[in-house]
């Protein structure tokens, strides 16, 4: 951990990964002296999270970073299901009324080498090797105790703290905010991979597909030119799978014609859907994964949380430069993004849930349902604007 650690800051967060990055550029902007803190000593490499959608690219035009996800990601103009080999449904995003008219696949190491950039050009800094040991909320400052790989302890003072530090949030164990929930009985494979397409399935370079067998489902996402995002609930995950292990998942729930040619990275875990019971105590707030997690479904996680951060850049801006710091006028964060997660969440837990479904019958309502559901007219243009996030946005 670097010793040129502040005494004193306006705002403190707690977690580099993009909602703490995508907060902290935007209290830059305006000029609000901010740093974080990230007990890791060097950013993740793991591409986690890769998918950006259409609202989430219009927010984070305000903190100017867009044109570079643009230039390094992929763009994904549609979203097909399938039943195995049946073609159910295509929302297009390109025939969305937006500035964007599109999805962007990104591993998150990117996203967040992206925003950390414009931070240090911002004037910002990230220190690492950092661990928030302590907290004490004194009513107009927090401090907080900060413990570096070494053992050793600073102390520095700040008017907010923001807990960006994901799931496993120590700050919001700190501050006993009940994360209401539970995590789901399967887990998640993820694999990046290198994938090679013949046949009759239509799965594009700049389209996400998702596909449903008997067994559950599997999605593909484009990430990087040849990359491949590949995802499937299993009971029992394995926590590095083998190329034949993905090409048996691929086989039992896709249509035929995909061949999986290399896998370059594989991960299993337990997914969850938490809530926490509030988003504000004293000068502290959560956002991002210390507030909300979600299922993977629909790739809302990340950007539900890089909406958070900037709807908190403005309140905090607000308290610090305009004095706008009474009560009312912090609550507003919680007020407006709360309910926006638990609507989120909602989607995602009933997309989890119906992708699971394993009985003939359960799957041919579902799959005759999604099909003609999406034909009734003005459903599509609906249900594609609150797949990109838009509905999700205050």
């Amino acid at each position: 951990m670097t010793t040129n650690i502040p005494v004193s800051v306006d705002v403190a967060i707690v977690g580099a990964g993009p909602a703490g990055l995508a907060l902290a550029c935007a209290l830059r902007q305006s000029c609000v002296n901010v740093v974080v803190l990230d007990a890791a000593l060097e950013p993740s490499s793991y591409s986690r999270a890769t998918l950006i959608h259409s609202q989430t690219l219009e927010v984070l035009d305000t903190i100017d970073v867009t044109r570079d996800i643009l230039g390094e990601g992929v763009p994904i103009s549609a979203f097909s299901a399938w039943s195995r080999s049946s073609y159910l449904t295509q929302p297009e995003f390109s025939q969305m009324d937006a500035k964007y008219r599109m999805s962007i696949g990104l591993p998150q190491s990117s996203t967040e080498r992206i925003l950390a950039s414009r931070l240090h050009r911002l004037g910002g800094e990230t220190i690492r090797g950092a661990t928030v040991t302590g907290m004490n909320d004194c009513g107009d400052i927090v401090e907080l105790e900060v413990t570096g790989n070494a053992g050793t302890k600073t102390a520095i003072s700040a008017r907010y703290v923001v807990a960006a530090d994901g799931l496993h949030s120590s700050l919001r164990r700190m501050l006993r905010i009940p994360f209401e929930g539970s995590e789901y009985s399967a887990s998640m494979l993820a694999v990046d991979c290198r994938l090679s397409i013949s046949g009759k399935f239509s799965l594009s370079p700049h389209e996400a597909s998702i596909c449903f067998g008997a067994d559950g489902f599997v999605l593909f996402l484009p990430m990087t030119p040849g990359t491949w995002r590949v995802q499937a609930l299993l009971e029992d995950a394995p926590k590095h799978a083998s190329l034949e292990q993905v090409q048996e998942i691929v086989d039992e729930r896709a249509p035929t014609g995909v061949t999986v040619e290399e896998v370059t990275w594989s991960n299993r875990f337990q997914i969850h859907h938490r809530h926490a019971r509030h988003y504000r105590k004293g000068r502290v707030f959560l956002i991002g994964d210390a507030a909300h997690t979600l299922s993977p479904a629909g790739g809302q996680g990340m950007n539900t949380g890089i909406q958070d951060a900037i709807k908190l850049a403005y309140v905090l801006s607000a308290a610090i430069i305009d004095g706008e710091d009474s009560e009312v006028d912090l609550d507003r964060y919680e007020q407006c993004r709360r309910p926006v997660a638990k609507s989120v969440m909602a989607m995602t837990h009933r997309l989890t849930i119906v992708g699971q479904w394993k009985s003939a019958w359960a799957r041919c309502a579902r799959n005759w349902f999604i099909g003609l559901f999406m034909q009734i007219s003005g459903v599509e243009p609906k249900m594609t604007r609150k797949f990109a996030a838009f509905d999700h946005a205050q």
